[in-house]
């Protein structure tokens, strides 16, 4: 038996793909022979076996745990005998070992438990385990690995589907679930909302989960229950949900065991009527039996209104959610809501409404999750439903989120998801062929409508006359914003229905928007978005806008100063009355400067589109007469001719006028960032300009030249600069493979040589890093930073270098490339700063690493460490050869000094005082007789006590060798020729000492 084990512990460990046969074999044995002495000891061996084994051999941890659970899925009650020799392992360091035991005990408590015959002693001790499984799974859930925590909340979805999760417990999963929705691991996050999405599904308390329906049974329901024990004092009915382990008592025998499944059925029966309940809230409610009985509905009623205020409470976290950097957080956020949305829970449908603008999403999933998830809720095979949940869409959204549902209702009709059944019901609204219909369920029907023309402009044609007797009648002085969305439907049309509705009504319908614009008809608040659209609609359809244009704006000059027209006005202007320019009402004053803007605004993009026009005619007619040209007299066109068309067509005919762009750009890029205007937010008002060339062209001129001075104004001190900065490198982060990424070193390198704050750098590079989310280009930035290091010896570009290395988000290829670059930067390592951000990379690897990774990543800050170390002594020593090499410069100095001094005293003394004074030797020889004893000692003499010092050294002979002697800093040369015979007693003195001393050194 013991050999048995050892082999197949072996091929286990060995080869992955016996995993599932050795599982069937050793199961084939078991019910074969009824003998489970193998699977117990193979089980028995796993448990002895040193947890600290699995963290080396990562392969054999895997294989060990898929046979756990194959085996258990194949014997879970001998497993669930011998499952106490496994839990242990839970303390281990292999998260692979742990999750296998979490997919252990999730089979365990699906399958192990089912059969309730027996003893009620065995089946008290059966229900204890299973009890202690689940709070194992509970708990397992604050795992420290991320890749646990995930499995743990996968095994909790998998019994919630099995329901084996009863209505006790189902309400601490579901927190628990609701919690780990904030867990800073995404996988984590994906696994918490699937479980979410699965409890949702898989609920006992019915199909609608609305607080206010759970709340009215629940207080009837208690009613009843008082009614039943009038004698009885008022307890917590809480306590009538039992979880599994209540269900036995204290002399461990079991309650009747089909407690849990009258609750539930009761519950479903209940709730089933919970909307005529509410509608009927006088009535009666159904008996539902006994005392009991009563009190477990209550107990179950309980719970489900406590599940439904747990889900409700989650929407402000899946709207963080929406907005997340993971795609997979998004899809499984926008799934959930579509569930909520499903069983009515509180708040869904505004989450819902958050999910809309994520259509302009760059990533392709997120879109087509957006759009899916429209087209199963508010798109229905019913086209009245639809047209309603469509135009109740339009009422109620905001401007962000109109134009997110133009966009989707633009891509669904051009797909052809959108039928014309659904446009002919939204037409019956807004004609008010629906009964009930108001305006404002009217103006969203155009709306909508509107949207729809947008891809397909036929969609407006067969209604031109409604659009104008509905959108400018009588209906829209009820409902104002009518006006404008008919503006809007205007400039939607085609160009044949536009001189269709000019050759019909164009005389009406001109006076109409004029008389919108210039009349007092409309609300203030919405005469500025209807006058918006009305002058819009006039440059779209009339020839001649700029004459009609012209007389609105005199007409509402005239309206400002109260004249009837402006001959009247010119005159009293003229006449210096100044009464009239003081009594200008700021409302009417408004009016004027709105019109004047935007008849000039207008205006440009007319003329603009006018010169395209021209500009299109002449290209044409240029190639009529070069085809006329070089077709001769047969008929026939030249070789030669056909040869330059060729050419012309390959090099395009604007090819001229790029090379003049491309010569233009740098000046136009360095004008526009750092020109010599004297004003001082230029940058303010071209960032967003540069900002929307980003975003409207989908070939960009590439950036160069002076981006980082671009960079420098995302940390400007004006707020507004700042925002623009931060969109237009938003933008830019959308073009092709996002070309921040191949301009990051050059910034880098660049802002790292200007006057910039330490912090203002950080922030900006954080910024700019932020940007790059694709693993490749995180991956390359290592070393293409790293690379960076050669050459540098700048120490606060090795900081910045550093900084911006420790803010990339680090893969496994990342960090090898790291680990692969140390001779690069290892000179830099010297710095604490440079170290102290190598030590966060570090410790970022750490936390995610697998752990055959962790140790390179172990190992790799063991040499960092100990090369810092090493760099720090070296440059200890260096810095204390420094200083002593410039004592003995010193010294050198003082001799030379000393030198000088003798010679020009020298003529001065006799022989007598030579011999007294003190006075200067050879740095050679002074250096000689230093160097040629071990046991010499230097007495340095007090600056302020005029003595010297002599250097006295033991000779092999036992003879004593007075040294030369330094001569005295700061001592003048009149005063040692005035007090020579003071200064000749006070060396010999101090040579008395100095020799009297040294024998006993």
């Amino acid at each position: 038996m013991a050999q048995s084990c050892a082999s197949i512990m072996h091929l286990i460990h060995k080869y992955d793909f016996v995993v599932t046969h050795m599982a069937d074999a050793v199961a084939g044995t078991e019910k074969r022979y009824a003998d489970g002495s193998l699977a117990s000891s193979i089980i028995r061996d796993i448990g002895r076996t040193n947890p600290k084994d699995y963290v080396k051999d990562t392969a054999g941890a895997e294989n060990i745990g898929r046979f756990l659970v194959e085996l258990t899925d194949r014997l879970p009650k001998l497993i669930s005998t011998n499952i106490g020799l496994l839990v242990p392992h839970f303390g281990g360091e292999s998260y692979k070992i742990r999750n296998a035991l979490v997919g252990v005990l999730g089979k365990l408590v699906a399958k192990a438990f089912k059969d309730v015959e027996g003893e009620v002693s065995s089946k008290s001790v059966r229900l204890r385990t299973k009890q202690a499984m689940l709070e194992i799974l509970l708990e397992r859930c604050r795992d420290v690995s991320a890749y646990t925590r995930s499995r743990v909340l996968q095994v909790w979805a998998e019994l919630c589907e099995e329901h084996a999760v009863s209505i006790g417990m189902w309400n601490e999963v579901a927190e628990v679930a609701a919690g780990r929705l904030e867990d800073k691991s995404s996988i984590v996050r994906k696994s918490a909302l699937n479980l979410l999405i699965t409890m949702l599904q898989h609920n006992p308390f019915g199909p609608q989960l609305r607080i206010a329906s759970f709340e009215a049974t629940l207080e009837q329901y208690k009613k009843k229950l008082n009614e039943l024990e009038p004698d009885v004092p008022s307890e917590s009915v809480a306590d009538g949900l039992h979880s599994d382990n209540d269900t036995c008592n204290e002399n461990g025998e079991i309650h009747n065991v089909h407690t849990q499944e009258q609750q539930e059925s009761l519950t479903d029966s209940c709730l089933t009527h919970v909307e005529e309940g509410i509608a009927q809230k006088g009535s009666p409610v159904p008996d539902v039996g006994n005392l009991e009985q009563t009190r477990a509905l209550v107990a179950s009623l309980e719970a489900g209104l406590r599940f439904s205020k747990c889900v409700s409470a989650t929407m402000p976290t899946l709207i963080q959610l929406m907005a997340s950097s993971s795609a997979s957080d998004v899809e499984n956020t926008i799934l959930l809501l579509m569930r909520c949305k499903q069983f009515q829970i509180d708040g869904s449908e505004a989450c819902l409404r958050k999910m809309l603008p994520l259509v302009f999403s760059q990533d392709k999933s997120i879109y087509e999750a957006v759009e899916n998830a429209f087209v199963t809720i508010y798109i229905r095979k019913n086209p009245v439903e639809t047209a309603k949940n469509l135009l109740s869409l339009a009422i109620d959204s905001n401007i962000g989120d109109l134009a997110a549902l133009e966009f989707i209702i633009a891509a669904l009709v051009s797909k052809g998801d959108i039928s014309t059944s659904m446009t002919s019901a939204l037409w019956d609204f807004f004609c008010f062929n629906v009964s009930g219909t108001t305006a404002e369920q009217s103006c969203g029907a155009l709306s909508i409508l509107c949207m729809a023309a947008k891809s397909s402009t036929g969609v407006l044609s067969s209604h031109l006359q409604d659009i104008i007797d509905i959108g400018f009648g009588r209906w829209a002085k009820v409902e104002p914003l009518l006006a404008r969305t008919a503006c809007i439907a205007i400039q939607r049309l085609s160009e044949d229905d536009q001189k269709k509705l000019l050759s019909i009504n164009g005389s009406r319908v001109i006076g109409i928007l004029e008389s919108l614009v210039s009349g007092f008809w409309l609300p203030e608040n919405i005469w500025y978005a209807a006058a918006d659209e009305a002058i819009a609609a006039i440059y779209t359809i009339y020839p001649i806008p700029e004459t009609l244009a012209a007389d609105l704006v005199k007409k509402s000059l005239s309206y400002v100063f109260d004249c009837s027209g402006g001959d009247e006005l010119q005159h009293e202007i003229d006449g210096s009355s100044a009464s009239i320019l003081t009594t200008v009402q700021v409302a009417k004053l408004s009016r004027y400067l709105f019109i004047v803007s935007h008849v000039a605004m207008n205006q440009l993009v007319y003329i603009e589109s006018c010169a395209r026009k021209i500009q299109k005619q002449k290209v044409v007619k240029e190639r009529a007469d070069i085809d006329r040209h070089n077709i001769n007299s047969k008929g026939a066109i030249p070789p030669d001719s056909l040869k330059d068309n060729s050419i012309n067509a390959e090099l395009g005919l604007a090819s001229s006028e790029e090379a003049i762009l491309d010569n233009l750009s740098d000046k136009a890029e360095k004008e526009i960032i750092s020109g010599g205007s004297s004003e001082k937010n230029l940058i303010g008002h071209c960032a967003s300009f540069l900002s929307k060339l980003c975003r409207n062209f989908s070939l960009m001129q590439k950036v160069k030249g002076y981006i980082n001075e671009m960079a420098i104004r995302v940390e400007d001190e004006d707020e507004r600069i700042s925002s623009l900065a931060k969109l237009f490198f938003h933008e830019l982060s959308k073009k092709g493979n996002n070309p921040i990424y191949n301009l990051l070193p050059d910034i880098l390198g660049k802002l790292s040589k200007q006057n910039l704050i330490r912090e203002s750098f950080c922030n900006v590079m954080q910024f700019l890093i932020g940007s790059i989310k694709k693993d490749k280009q995180m991956e390359s930035l290592v070393e293409k930073l790293c690379n960076r290091f050669s050459g540098v010896t700048d120490i606060t570009q090795w900081e910045y270098i550093s900084y911006c290395l420790s803010q990339l988000a680090f893969t496994e290829k990342g960090m090898k490339k790291l680990m692969e670059s140390f001779k690069i930067y290892e000179h830099a390592l010297l710095e604490d700063s440079v170290m102290d951000h190598f030590r966060n990379i570090i410790n970022k690897g750490k936390k995610f690493a697998k752990p055959e990774l962790k140790l390179c990543i172990e190992e790799f800050e063991d040499k960092l460490n100990k090369f810092h170390i090493e760099k720090k002594d070296q440059e200890a020593t260096a810095r204390n050869a420094q200083i002593h090499q410039q004592k003995v410069d010193g010294m050198e100095g003082f001799a030379v000094a000393g030198n000088i001094r003798e010679d020009s005293v020298g003529s001065d003394t006799t022989d007598d005082e030579t011999e007294g004074e003190v006075f200067n030797p050879s740095t050679e020889g002074m250096t000689r007789h230093v160097n040629g004893s071990s046991n010499s000692k230097v007495m340095e003499s007090d600056e302020y006590s005029n003595a010297s010092s002599e250097l006295i050294e033991s000779e092999p002979a036992e003879t004593e060798v007075q040294s030369a002697k330094v001569n005295i800093r700061g001592a003048s040369k009149s005063k040692a020729k005035r007090n020579g015979t003071k200064y000749q007693k006070n060396n010999v003195s101090a040579s008395t000492r100095s020799s009297s001393r040294s024998p006993k050194d």
